[in-house]
């Protein structure tokens, strides 16, 4: 987590943006989470643990993470934008249930490949792929 404090510090100087205790204690917050993690269940966790930040500076500092390569928004179906980290994280993709809500990371080389074979077929350069596949987990078909 260190060095991902350097690169959002650095990011923060560079855009010209305050670095601030309350961005600092955010950035650290997000950084120690793994998952998936909406803005207010992360301002939950800066509460629980002491931290005072307001609604807005907690947004801004999430998108300054996302600018800085740190943190990626995700918007699952259930409409709620999440945030989960990518320094130093494979490239995964994603299993949602629909009835609970979980989300479930999974690595596919065979996804990997055909993704890279229908690029190559349609002479296409791409900047970015998701795959998300919605369907039950085990828990909620029992």
């Amino acid at each position: 987590m260190v060095q991902e404090l350097q690169i959002f510090q650095q990011h923060l100087s560079k855009t010209g943006r305050k670095v601030t205790q309350e961005r600092i204690e955010i950035a650290k917050a997000f950084l120690s989470t793994e998952g998936h993690i909406t803005a207010d269940e992360l301002l939950q966790k800066l509460q629980r643990s002491g931290v005072a930040v307001g609604r807005a500076t907690l947004y801004r500092t999430l998108a300054v993470l996302c600018e800085a390569g740190l943190a990626v928004k995700r918007q699952f179906d259930e409409g709620t934008a999440r945030y989960e980290r990518l320094y130093g994280h494979k490239r995964h993709d994603h299993l949602v249930c629909t009835r609970c809500g979980k989300i479930i990371e999974f690595e596919s080389p065979l996804i990997e490949r055909v993704q890279q074979e229908v690029f190559l077929a349609h002479d296409f350069l791409a900047h970015s792929r998701r795959v998300e596949l919605y369907g039950l987990c085990k828990e909620c078909r029992e």
